[in-house]
This record gives C-alpha cells, structure tokens and sequence, in this order.
C-alpha cells in the first residue's frame, strides 16, 4: 500500500511530508495530538498551497482556494463528504449543517431563512440584552478579586443559554445558577470521539473491529445529548401561538408535517452548539488578545465609552457602526478563528486551483493556514484592528473567512456579529479589565479537536470609576 501512495496513486504527483503521502501515521500523530492546524500550515509553507495530507487528501492554503472549495462550481458541486454523517450524533435526520445533499441543504437553509435575517434577528435583541445584562451582573460580582473569573467558561456559559434559549424557548440557566448544565459538559468529550472516528474510518480493515469494542460511555453521552434535543423540540411544539424566537418558521411546518419532529431537533441540537460553542471560542479569542495589547484594549474603551452615555444607550444598529470595536471582532476571529482546520469536502472529479483533483479526493481550505500567513496579512500574529479600517492597508482580507464561504456560509453570522458587539462593547464600557498573570501565555496552552480545547482564561474585572449605568 505505501509502494502504491507513494508512485501509482491518482495524488501521487502532489507534494507534502513524505509519511503523510504514504500513510495515514503523520495525520494521525498531529490530528490526535491537538495540533494538526500548525502542522498543516508548518507543511504548506515547506510544499507550497496545496498539499497531501493523507494519501487522499488535499489542504489548500491560498485566498483563493476559499472560492475554489467552498464556493458555487460550474458542473457537479464539491459536497460534503463522510465526515458530516459523524456530526449527525445519532439523529435520524441530518441537519442544516451535516447534511451532504447538495440540494437538501439547500432546502434546509430556506426553511431557516427567516429565522435568520436580519428582521429576525432585531427582534431578538431584546433577549440578547438581557442576558448580556445578566453576565455582566455575574462577572463584576464574581470577577473583582485578583484570581479573576475563567472568561473561557462564562462565555460558554453565555453562548449556550442563549443558544437554548433561542432553539428551544428555555434556557441552560448555567449564568443563574454560576455553573454548567450536565449537557454543555457532554459536548467537548462527543466531538472529541468525532474526532477520533474520522481518523479511523480511514482504516477500512480497523472499522468493523470498532463493533466489538464495549461503547457504554459514548452511547451514554450520544444518548444524553439527542434526548435533550428531543424532549426540548417536543416541549417547545407544545407551546400554543408565536414565541417571538428564531424557529416559529420551523415549528409551524412540522406542524403541517413538512418537516419531521426528528428532523427539528437535530436542526435546534445544531444551532444551540453553532451559538454556543463557537460564539464562546470566538470571544475568548478575542478577548485576550485585545487584553494582551492594553493600547488596542485602550482605543476601543475610547471608541464606545466616548460614544454612549449609558449601556442603556447601546442596541446593535448603533455598536454596528463603531468601526474599530468591528475591526476588534474581525481581527480577533482571524488570529482565533472558531474553527481553525479544514471542513472537509469531496471532490467529483473536477479542476480545483490548477490541478485536477480525482473523484473521492477529500478536499479543504485549512482555515488557520491562510489567515496566518504573511503573504495576506503583514505581521500575522499580531493583533492588529486597525489593518480592518486603514485604506492605506494592503492585506488580503478575504484569506480571512472565519464563517466560512459560498452556499454553506454559516446562517447565523449576522446573530454572531449582533451578540458579540453587543457583549463585547458592555463589557469595555463598564469595567476595566485585564488579564490575571496566569493567563499570559493562554493560547499556548489550546489545542483543536474539531472544537478548541482551551485552559482557563483568568481576567480580572474592576468596576469602572464614574460609569453610568
């Protein structure tokens, strides 16, 4: 097989590390070790845009590929491939984000298409608000000591009853009750095994072995996590006349019966971890970087403290149009996008950048590679807002695509754009903030299994002087 990779195979001609192109041993050395996304773009920079991961996979690392891969193709589309049928977690029904019919999807997204437009999502700002008023109640009480208050945890804790609140009418209650919900504890450990189970079913001989290995712990948690999404839908059809939230769309046509109960709950599992587990990776992100560099931290106190008089002042059409606290967001998805590695596709058979890519190829942009790369971006690792709103800035924005690209763009980036500017500019309005010494090195201490692993980070919240509230 490894004579076979290396000289007869249809990639045999495209570069990359050699025990990448002949086995599946260096994907799964850095894929299970946290790290894949900085190997991936350590191995582009040795071999150049495109490279073989595995001896059927290809990485592209170049602004352009984004629109190659995930964009409309003339011919047969490059769908998703195997790997979204694990994201389903054992629903019967795929959902909007993992099913694999080019056309199904399509129909998925129109069913959300009101939920997420930008009517809707204005009208759910009022929801937004209060538990935005919530957390900051909760971080300035717990927050002023010197340990401070582990902000990758609240933000979770934030996302996710949002998230619920949203998909299923009731929130987790995880910032009433100052803890997490047995649900949100369940999620990182299943996209762990996701993880691990797209790195084995690559081993056609190793597969049906899996069977015979006793599975009581993760059929618990799958099961866990699809009986809640169930039981929640049902509760929330129970529920007589408009609800004023995203899927009133939704529920009236499983009412019909256009679409499935089963069906509902796995769109509503899907948006509930989309709002809650990326939301809270994103603004932890972003929040230590903008701390790590008190002058950026500095500007966008004096761009929303010298904008408002009060928080009650603030709604999301105005914190739209600060400039720099949206450039703060842009730049902190881009130095920590949510999901840093590929999201896998299957090629039919097509041209992709140059090269002809076989029938069955897996194919991906690795995020991660592109937004860190100096062609694109001037000093990649620096934080640095400013290069979003500087005329005079000739970075490559587009490298940057931290919601991803073309049909399957993520549906609910104007929700993410409208909670973060709403959560981040109350924050920097009301407090003075910085990082407790602990966390200086934060980001060295993540690592990515589908979702960022990340160590706690310690910010410590002093009230700030004179603040109207």
């Amino acid at each position: 097989q490894v004579v076979y990779n290396l000289y007869f195979h249809p990639l045999k001609d495209i570069p990359g590390p050699l025990l990448a192109r002949s086995t599946l041993l260096w994907r799964f050395r850095y894929c299970m070790g946290g790290h894949w996304h900085l190997h991936i773009q350590k191995a582009h920079k040795r071999y150049g845009d495109v490279i073989r991961v595995s001896p059927n996979e290809l990485s592209f690392a170049n602004a352009r590929a984004w629109k190659s891969v995930y964009g409309v193709q003339k011919g047969a589309p490059i769908t998703k491939n195997e790997f979204w049928d694990m994201i389903g977690l054992g629903f019967d029904e795929a959902s909007i984000g993992s099913e694999r019919d080019y056309h199904l999807a399509a129909q998925k997204r129109d069913l959300f298409a009101d939920a997420m437009s930008n009517r809707n999502v204005v009208l759910q700002e009022p929801i937004l608000q209060a538990f935005v008023s919530l957390f900051l109640d909760k971080i300035g009480k717990l927050g002023d000591t010197e340990e401070g208050l582990d902000m990758s945890q609240w933000f979770l804790y934030f996302g996710f009853d949002v998230g619920t609140k949203m998909a299923f009418g009731e929130s987790f209650g995880c910032l009433v009750r100052e803890t997490a919900h047995e649900w949100l504890t369940l999620v990182l450990p299943l996209f762990f095994y996701v993880n691990i189970a797209d790195n084995v079913r690559r081993l056609p001989l190793v597969v049906p072995l899996l069977k015979l290995i006793p599975m009581g712990w993760l059929e618990g948690v799958r099961g866990k996590i699809v009986k809640y999404s169930k039981d929640q839908t049902a509760k929330r059809l129970l529920r007589s006349g408009p609800q004023n939230d995203f899927f009133d769309n939704c529920v009236e046509k499983v009412q019909k019966g256009d679409v499935s109960e089963e069906e509902m709950a796995c769109h509503l599992f899907t948006f509930s971890v989309a709002a809650g587990e990326t939301q809270a990776t994103s603004m932890t992100g972003i929040l230590y970087n903008l701390l790590r560099t008190p002058e950026k931290r500095d500007e966008l106190q004096r761009e929303v403290r010298g904008a408002f008089k009060s928080t009650h002042d603030m709604d999301v059409a105005s914190l739209l149009k600060l400039p720099y606290l949206q450039a703060v967001l842009k730049e902190g998805m881009r130095i920590h996008p949510a999901v840093p590695q590929g999201l896998p596709r299957v090629s039919p058979g097509t041209m992709i950048e140059g090269i002809y890519v076989p029938q069955g190829t897996e194919v991906y942009v690795s995020a991660w590679s592109p937004s860190h790369d100096e062609r694109y971006f001037h000093d990649p690792y620096m934080f640095k807002p400013e290069r979003w709103i500087d005329p005079t800035c000739q970075d490559v924005k587009e490298a940057s695509q931290p919601f991803g690209l073309g049909p399957r763009v993520c549906p609910g980036k104007r929700l993410a754009y409208a909670q973060m500017s709403l959560q981040l500019a109350k924050m920097i309005y009301t407090y003075d903030m910085e990082l407790v010494e602990s966390s200086r090195d934060w980001n060295s201490g993540c690592k990515v299994h589908y979702f960022w692993w990340m160590p706690p980070l310690n910010v410590r919240f002093r009230p700030r002087a004179s603040v109207v509230e």
